[in-house]
Order: C-alpha cells, then sequence, then structure tokens
C-alpha cells in the first residue's frame, strides 16, 4: 500500500519523535534578470516554488530586471521527509535525487506561447529546516548548471526567507459516548 512505511506503520501512527513541520517560505526578491523579450522589452519574471506535489506561483511582475514579490508561501512537510532530510545530511546529490529540495524554477512569462525558462535554484530540505527563526538565502539562479547572467552582466540572484510556522494543534480524537455519559449528560440537563 501507498500509505504503509517500511515498519508496517501508517505514518501518522509511527512511534517517532520527528513531527511534521509548515515551512513559510518568502519569495523575496528575483534580481539581475537576462533580457527576454525582443525590441524594447525587459523580462516579466515570476517564480514556481514546488516541493513533492505542493505548487506554488507568485505574481508576474512587468517590464523589470530587478522584481520584487515578497509573497509568502506555506509548504507542508510530512515528518517521514523531515527525518529523511535530516538523514541525508552531507549527501547532496542524494538528498535533490530523493527530492529533498525546494524547487524555484524562474521563468519569463510571455502572453503568446510558452513562458521562457530563465533557471533554477534548488534549496537542501535539511538547510531549511535547520533554520531556527528566519533565515535569509541569497542564491545564483542556474541554468544548465550554469550562473545565469543578467542584462548587467552580473550574476542572476534570488533572495528568500524561511521560517517554521506553528502547526495547528492536533484535533482532539472524537470518542464514542458510553450509555452512562449519555445518561449523566441527560441527567445534568434536566437538573438545571
Amino acid at each position: 500500500m501507498k500509505d504503509i512505511t517500511e515498519d508496517g506503520m501508517p505514518p501518522d501512527q509511527r512511534t517517532s519523535d520527528v513531527e511534521h513541520v509548515k515551512l513559510a517560505i518568502t519569495i523575496k526578491s528575483l534580481n539581475h534578470l537576462p533580457k527576454k523579450d525582443l525590441g524594447l522589452g525587459k523580462c516579466d519574471p515570476f517564480v514556481v516554488l514546488s516541493f513533492f506535489e505542493q505548487r506554488f506561483q507568485t505574481s508576474v511582475q512587468t517590464m523589470t530586471y530587478d522584481a520584487d514579490f515578497d509573497e509568502t508561501f506555506h509548504v507542508f512537510v510530512h515528518s517521514e521527509n523531515v527525518y529523511a532530510a535530516m538523514q541525508a545530511a552531507g549527501s547532496d546529490s542524494k538528498a535533490v535525487a530523493a527530492g529533498l529540495a525546494v524547487q524555484f524554477e524562474c521563468l519569463d512569462y510571455d502572453l503568446f506561447g510558452a513562458n521562457d525558462g530563465i533557471g533554477t535554484v534548488r534549496v537542501l530540505l535539511k538547510d531549511l529546516l535547520e533554520v531556527e527563526t528566519e533565515g535569509t538565502f541569497h542564491l545564483k539562479v542556474l541554468s544548465e548548471d550554469e550562473t545565469v547572467r543578467g542584462h548587467d552582466g552580473s550574476p542572476c540572484t534570488i533572495t528568500l526567507t524561511c521560517s517554521r510556522v506553528e502547526m495547528d494543534a492536533k484535533r482532539p480524537k472524537f470518542v464514542i459516548p458510553t450509555l452512562e455519559s449519555v445518561v449523566q449528560q441527560s441527567d445534568d440537563g434536566n437538573n438545571a
């Protein structure tokens, strides 16, 4: 079955110290963008954040080489991925291959035709999880393992912040009332 782990227990019923985590990832800015549009156009950037099946997209900034987004997305990380990310410490290539990285795909919006790719940034999940309160990342955008250069020749960079978000308190389990408790509640209601 898909939801049963190697030890035979459903993921939420394992006895483990590792808990689910929710990360607040803010895409602050994308700077030193390359010229993507023909003629007088500059670049119309947006960013797609993805982690497993979760996908989020920023708004499109038009006609700019330096985009300010300041958009926050909440990414849920299952306890098994938290555990796997912490175990993969020191093996970055294995962590990326296992999907234990958050991907930021930088694109140029085109009204007609397909959007143009600018580059991609992958941040290891373990790096995001190690942030105590809030961490800021200034990262180079890559395309085919080469640093993307902006219209001004400077490396294209993305600025992100990350912090942990307090998870909602667990809902109390539904308890089937006993006949005794129903009678007690009924008696309490009649005496009032």
